[in-house]
């Protein structure tokens, strides 16, 4: 499949063109372009519903397998309408969806990733212990995206932006940035 129009159904929705994804375009497309162009296996922090895990595995090269991990089974977190009867079997059948704590999971995985997308806990200590447990699993040349690292409009919103920025710096202080797209922060890992 890999055509960003075969999985517009998970935009499919009144409020701010999201659905079954909370992307909104922009970001979609940016999460999109670096899942196309990971040089390995892809992992998602934070499945919610899954409809990130249909993208990333929608844009994937063939042979990179799609993981994703949350504390909560995504099929709970749907209501009325089953994302897995509605998505093309090609694309639900390349995800494997992993029910655990992302950094219990991090302790005991072997393999190196060429992306991990980071969407789980938005806070300072919860991103910390994520980029700690799984920077480790980033192969050279690899990706780690954040959705919901720049939140804007409330002073809130604008005070955890910075405190999640300062923590990516600090933790990340050498890697590139790939790429921006409103919320959505795509840094390569240049080791």
């Amino acid at each position: 499949m890999n055509v960003f129009e075969d999985i517009l159904f998970l935009f499919n929705s009144k409020v701010h063109n999201r659905k079954f994804v909370r992307l909104n375009f922009l970001e979609a497309g940016l999460l999109f372009k670096t899942a196309r162009k990971s040089p390995g296996d892809i992992i998602e922090i934070g499945t919610k519903i899954g409809g990130s895990a249909v993208l990333l595995a929608a844009a994937a090269q063939d042979n990179n397998k799609i993981y994703s991990v949350d504390i909560i089974p995504h099929r709970s977190r749907l209501k009325g309408v089953r994302l897995d009867k509605i998505t093309p079997k090609k694309l639900i059948g390349r995800i494997n969806f992993i029910v655990e704590h992302s950094t219990k999971l991090a302790k005991r995985w072997r393999i190196k990733m060429g992306m991990i997308f980071i969407d789980a806990e938005h806070t300072p200590k919860a991103l910390s212990e994520d980029i700690d447990a799984w920077k480790p699993h980033v192969m050279r040349g690899g990706y780690i995206a954040f959705h919901d690292i720049a939140v804007a409009g409330t002073k809130r919103g604008i005070k955890q932006s910075k405190q999640l920025h300062k923590v990516v710096k600090k933790k990340l202080p050498n890697w590139i940035v790939e790429g921006q797209a409103q919320s959505l922060l795509v840094l390569k890992n240049p080791e």
